[in-house]
């Protein structure tokens, strides 16, 4: 068979052809999966790439919830050094170790539900949508914790696509009703003695503090897209968290 030479036309025809299927099917990737886009480098070439993996959890009603593997690594990674922050800010070095458990549980609910309650809305919305670390919030978070104080900013959920005031307003209020939820649910246990009474104070009080503050009215807090929604949403979840704050923090005695 011959070997079309350089300058054959119908290699250009092909290689032109096969430039304008590429670009179609990255235009479409990038439209739907726009973390993931790649972008072509010159006349018939370009940069390969595989789609993310994925992991599927079932959800209600026949639904499912995807996750790649970089936002998994990632969410595991923020989780991790949000728990020593929380402990090394409670028990300092000595006796951080002893805050590990309390820790866990406060960071878990409190950081990684509150997000995963974005997500899940973002998905029943068809929205693709993907847990992001901040780095500098993390080194924050520990350096910060040697003074007793955490100042946390460990990750945001990164949203593609262009939702309605109406979505983006259900999408921000999952997260703090999510944390109040999962205050709401740690009461019984606050009466317990010991570690398990101590775990639900801090959850609690990490619950309340994160819904509320999340409720600040400005770009890019959940509560500048709660607000212009439903500013009777906004009240609800502002007066939960303060009612479980204050009851908890400074009228009930820490466990």
């Amino acid at each position: 068979m011959e070997e079309p030479s350089k300058g054959d036309p119908r290699k250009q025809a092909e290689t032109d052809e096969m430039r304008a299927l590429l670009e179609e099917a990255l235009e479409e990737y990038e439209v739907n999966y726009g973390s993931y886009s790649r972008h072509i480098e010159g006349p018939g070439e370009y940069e390969e790439f595989e789609p993310p993996k994925m992991y599927i959890l079932p959800g209600f009603g026949g639904k499912e919830y995807y996750f790649t593997g970089r936002e998994i690594m990632e969410e595991t990674i923020s989780i991790i050094v949000m728990t020593i922050s929380f402990s090394i800010a409670l028990g300092r070095f000595n006796d951080w170790p002893d805050y590990l458990i309390p820790s866990f549980f406060a960071v878990f609910t409190g950081f990684f539900l509150h997000e995963m309650g974005h997500k899940i809305v973002a998905q029943n919305n068809d929205l693709w949508s993907e847990y992001r670390m901040h780095l500098k919030g993390l080194v924050l978070a520990f350096a910060s914790s040697i003074i007793g104080l955490v100042i946390a900013s460990p990750g945001y959920l990164d949203v593609q696509g262009n939702p309605s005031d109406e979505v983006a307003g259900q999408m921000s209020f999952a997260g703090p009703a999510t944390n109040i939820m999962l205050a709401i649910c740690a009461i019984p246990f606050f009466f317990i003695d010991g570690v398990i009474g101590f775990t639900a104070f801090l959850i609690i009080v990490v619950n309340s503090v994160l819904a509320l503050f999340n409720l600040i009215p400005f770009d890019p807090m959940d509560g500048s897209r709660i607000w212009p929604w439903s500013p009777l949403h906004y009240v609800f979840i502002a007066g939960a968290g303060s009612i479980l704050f204050v009851t908890f923090f400074f009228i009930l005695e820490t466990p």
